[in-house]
C-alpha cells in the first residue's frame, strides 16, 4: 500500500541512491551519458537532501517499508523536484506526490506551482495541468539541456478573501 509522508531521519541517503538510478535509467532515452553523469552523479546526496528539507516542503513516498519516490518544493511554490523509483514508473506514485504537495501548497494559499521540467517529465507536468511557459537551453558545466519552464495556477489563487462581520 502506498504511503505518502513528510521526509524522516535516514531518509535522504536512500533518496539519493534512487535519484541516481532513476535518472540514469528513465531519462537515458533524452539524454546523452555525458549530461546524465552530470545530472546525476554517482555521490551521496544525503546533505543536500537533509537541507533542503529544512527550507522546502518534502514528501516521500514508500510501499512496504521501500523508498519509491520523493517530490519537494519551496515555500514561493517552486517544485524543485519528482522523482519515483525507475522499477515503480506508471503506477500512479508521482501522481499521488504531487496531490498531496499540491493539498499543502493550496493550504499555504500559494498562488502557482512552477518548475524546470526535464524532457522526460514535461508529458506528466502537463496532465497534472501545467502549461509550458517557454522552453531554454541551459548550460551546465559547459553542457547544455534543454528545460521546459512551466507553470500551473493553484486553486488557492482562485479563492476570495473572506470577511467577517
Amino acid at each position: 500500500m502506498l504511503k505518502i509522508r513528510k521526509l524522516q531521519k535516514g531518509d535522504a541517503s536512500r533518496m539519493g541512491e534512487m535519484r541516481y538510478e532513476t535518472i540514469h535509467a528513465i531519462n537515458k532515452e533524452h539524454y546523452t551519458q555525458e549530461q546524465l553523469n552530470l545530472w546525476a552523479p554517482k555521490t551521496n546526496e544525503h546533505s543536500y537532501w537533509d537541507r533542503a528539507a529544512q527550507h522546502n516542503v518534502l514528501y516521500v513516498a514508500e510501499i512496504g517499508g521501500e523508498l519509491v519516490g520523493f517530490g519537494d518544493f519551496k515555500k514561493n511554490g517552486y517544485l524543485s523536484s519528482m522523482y519515483v523509483h525507475k522499477d515503480h514508473q506508471g503506477k500512479g506514485i508521482a501522481t499521488a506526490l504531487f496531490k498531496k504537495m499540491e493539498e499543502e501548497a493550496n493550504h499555504m494559499r500559494l498562488k502557482e506551482f512552477t518548475t524546470e521540467s526535464s524532457i522526460t517529465a514535461k508529458l506528466f507536468f502537463e496532465r497534472m495541468g501545467f502549461t509550458v511557459v517557454e522552453s531554454q537551453e541551459k548550460e551546465y558545466n559547459g553542457l547544455k539541456f534543454l528545460v521546459y519552464i512551466m507553470v500551473k495556477k493553484l486553486r488557492s489563487s482562485d479563492a476570495k478573501p473572506r470577511f467577517y462581520r
